[in-house]
């Protein structure tokens, strides 16, 4: 069989050199009927499968697709069951080569309205189908199969995916805007989120009612009002230059078709549409009354039929669109470039001048196919840094910014080579390698406008690599730059800013600057409060932050008002798990507070609730569920429940044992083992306590320096990893009251299977925990982790609770 190769509609790419433009299309060597094999090339036509291995290989491209085997009539009475829609075409052609087609009509309709061509324009997105829970017929709705036996049970199936579209997909896809879990800032941004969930564009008026927030609602108008000016440009355009194409053909019949008259009408109808797009571009952003017209009658229309966006404007529309949020996304759908400027006067006729109006480029649709290995990789770039994975992200985005370029050369889109050196920049700072973040940055800042999201988001990764560079002049310049973009770009109504605030509070407090973090927090608090309402998941976030902050520099009463504060707020999201531990953390925190104050029965009852929420919804060998143990463990020991705090610490041990190959989990099991020796020897009667303080300290095999310590030691520490550090002290203690001391009576325990040699004697064995705890009691393990600083426990808290970093993902 010949080699597959999917066969995509034309694709135009346009770069223009000087006065000259090529157009590329490729057209594949087809010849219906001699080519033809799979498929049908009409409705009622013959359908033809002779070719059996073609056919398994469309199979699995289906069962990937999600697309469900159905019959369909193929001629002469007869069915059969196909895996692709009716309309695919195959054609093994006489380059050798196998040809894919119609793939374009492999997504079932989305609930076709009747007796219109909605079956082929409403469809579903192909990555909505394949997260879907059951795999959905290509050819529901289709009138030439509606007398098959499975066709009503098809379209059923296919009516339950488009309502599932819009009852559970929509509604959680805005309900992550809402909560800033995505954080759209521009056209690009906000596509790529809804199609990534397989929500196609036209729900936006779906999401505007839906949506609370204010920076939301302004970023879907200005979606759709600038596709509805792209279609109504598109048409106007395509007039002209159908007209021009009439006006060419009469001078070839009127026998002037020289090169210089072909020239002549070229360079005119370029002309025309240069004045016409300056023209357009006035009509939708600036103020007269051809434009109110052109609004009321053209564009209003046209968002309710295309978007359901049913809008009444008051007549000074500048009032209710952020006009330079509309103009950039303009000149995203429309191929436009203006003037890099922020004083625009929208509220005039003619906001844009010929002058103001640098070029006008045709786009490159072509994407890259992410099946392919190398493509794949660097698609997953995003996926590894949200992921924590920053060196594997910085690989990948490097790639695809080479591979980017290298496919589109000097054609290739700035806005996505820009949004990919961002993101670049961004995992350089999160590998702490500053310099090279600020330098990819800057490169960022060369390619985009000054007032673009681009630079304002360039610019908060510039603000924080410099900070980290200590260069404070040249961060506190990036971050008035960001801010002054940003206002511009999007407005004041959109969060972008809080969360550069926010950042610099986290970089303050890194640094241990409390009271700088605790005033860019407070500005971002009042901001969240302001663009998002007081009772937002944010503010929630933002005062936990600060009430942590309080705590560290000393103020307990205002911390614990704060911290309960956003307590209550994060119980307004308690179905939402992220929001449960969060609370969860604010819990931890609060306890942490209480318990520095002496009200130690207060924090107990936060720490148990802080515990059961970690324990329900994390893995028992999760951090947040160990610190929570060692947490509840800790107060039940300063409250003098000592077997209870017993029990804590080897929950947290047995958890931290199970985490392999980690130093610091390593490290925090020999002071946890250490801890609990020494609270089983404080909850030991004075008499036993004076004996191993007396006698079992001063046993020979511990004689520092000695072979028989170091063989003693090596083997008690194997025993400690396997076994309850309490249960081990415990046996050894009853083997020795058995015999009231006396070595030479002593049973032997079974030797571990790594030692060699003979087991040390239970004494011996007892002689070596007692120093263990000794260790713990009077030593430097004391002072290494179990009896922090109040700085380190609440910087353990706030790292619980997270940061806020919405200026990238």
């Amino acid at each position: 069989m010949a080699r597959l190769t999917p066969s995509a509609p034309p694709c135009p790419a346009s770069p223009t050199l000087a006065v000259s433009a090529f157009f590329v299309l490729a057209v594949p060597p087809v010849d219906d009927e001699m080519t033809l094999s799979y498929g049908r090339l009409s409705p009622y036509s013959p359908f033809v499968m002779n070719d059996e291995e073609l056919r398994e290989q469309l199979k699995l491209i289906c069962r990937m697709m999600n697309l469900k085997v159905h019959e369909i009539d193929v001629g002469n009475g007869e069915s059969e069951r196909i895996p692709a829609g009716c309309d695919f075409q195959a054609h093994n052609c006489a380059d050798n080569r196998g040809y894919l087609m119609n793939l374009g009509k492999a997504a079932p309709p989305d609930l076709p309205l009747p007796e219109t061509n909605q079956i082929l324009t409403n469809q579903l997105r192909p990555e909505f189908i394949q997260g879907y829970s059951k795999p959905l017929s290509s050819d529901s709705f289709r009138v030439e199969i509606q007398h098959m036996d499975d066709s009503i049970h098809n379209d059923e199936e296919c009516v339950d995916a488009s309502v599932h579209l819009r009852t559970h997909t929509i509604p959680q896809f805005v309900a992550a805007l809402d909560a800033l879990a995505i954080t759209p800032n521009d056209s690009v941004s906000f596509t790529k989120a809804m199609h990534s969930r397989g929500i196609n564009m036209r729900y936006l008026g779906y999401i505007y009612d839906m949506t609370a927030l204010p920076h939301i609602k302004s970023l879907v108008l200005a979606e759709a009002a600038a596709r509805t000016a792209k279609h109504v440009f598109n048409q106007a355009a395509r007039s002209l230059s159908r007209k021009a194409k009439v006006e060419m053909h009469q001078a070839k019949e009127r026998g002037k078709s020289r090169d210089e008259n072909f020239q002549e009408h070229n360079e005119r109808l370029r002309t025309q549409l240069s004045e016409r797009r300056i023209d357009f571009l006035n009509l939708v952003v600036g103020m007269s009354d051809e434009s109110d017209a052109f609004w009321e009658r053209m564009m209003l229309p046209l968002l309710d039929s295309k978007y359901s966006l049913n809008l009444e404007l008051p007549k000074r529309r500048y009032v209710a669109v952020h006009m330079p949020q509309l103009l950039c996304a303009i000149q995203h759908h429309c191929s436009v470039t203006v003037a890099d400027k922020v004083d625009f006067n929208f509220s005039s006729k003619d906001p844009i001048s010929p002058q103001d109006v640098k070029s006008f480029d045709s786009k490159v649709k072509w994407e890259p196919n992410d099946q392919v290995e190398a493509f794949s990789i660097a698609e997953k770039g995003e996926e590894f840094l949200e992921n924590g994975e920053y060196a594997r992200g910085l690989q990948a985005l490097n790639l695809a910014h080479s591979m980017h370029s290298a496919t589109f050369g000097f054609a290739a889109d700035q806005s996505k080579t820009a949004s990919l050196m961002i993101k670049i920049s961004f995992a350089h700072y999160k590998c702490e390698q500053y310099k090279q973040s600020v330098e990819v940055a800057n490169k960022v800042l060369s390619l985009v406008p000054a007032s673009s999201m681009l630079a304002a988001e360039a610019n908060s990764v510039l603000m924080k690599a410099y900070f980290k560079l200590k260069e404070h002049d040249a961060s506190a310049k990036a971050f008035s730059s960001a801010k002054k973009a940003s206002t511009w770009a999007v407005g004041n109504s959109h969060p972008f800013l809080l969360g550069v605030l926010s950042s610099l509070a986290d970089l303050f407090y890194e640094e241990k600057d409390y009271e700088s973090a605790t005033m860019y927090c407070q500005k971002a608090l009042t901001q969240a409060k302001k663009v998002l309402g007081s009772k937002h998941s944010v503010v929630a976030h933002l005062s936990s932050k600060i009430g942590i902050l309080l705590a560290t520099r000393g103020d307990a009463k205002t911390a614990i008002v704060t911290l309960r504060g956003a307590i209550d707020l994060f119980e307004k999201y308690a179905g939402n798990e992220d929001m449960s531990l969060n609370q969860a953390a604010m819990f931890f925190s609060l306890a942490e507070v209480e318990a520095q104050g002496g009200r130690m029965d207060d924090a107990m009852q936060l720490a148990i609730k802080a515990l059961r929420v970690r324990v329900q919804l994390r893995s028992k060998g999760h951090q947040d569920v160990i610190e929570s143990y060692v947490q509840v463990a800790r107060i039940f020991e300063n409250m003098e429940h000592i077997e209870d705090a017993i029990i804590n610490y080897e929950k947290a041990l047995n958890s931290l044992k199970k985490i392999k190959g980690d130093e610091d989990s390593a490290r925090m099991v020999q002071i946890l083992t250490r801890k609990v020796l020494s609270l089983e020897v404080r909850n030991q009667t004075l008499s036993m306590k004076a004996f191993l303080q007396t006698k079992m300290l001063d046993h020979p095999a511990l004689i520092p320096g000695s072979q028989a310590s170091h063989e003693l030691q090596s083997y008690v520490l194997k025993l400690l990893y396997i076994t309850s550090p309490s249960e081990y002290l415990k046996q050894l203690l009853e083997f020795v009251s058995a015999v009231n001391g006396d070595e030479s009576v002593l049973p032997q325990l079974p030797s571990d299977q790594g030692f060699t040699g003979a087991a040390p004697t239970p004494a011996a064995q007892l002689a070596c925990l007692a120093s263990l705890a000794n260790e713990a009691e009077n030593g430097k393990a004391a002072k290494e982790n179990l009896a922090k600083k109040k700085e380190e426990i609440l910087a353990q808290a706030a790292g619980s609770a997270g940061k806020i970093d919405m200026e990238l993902f």
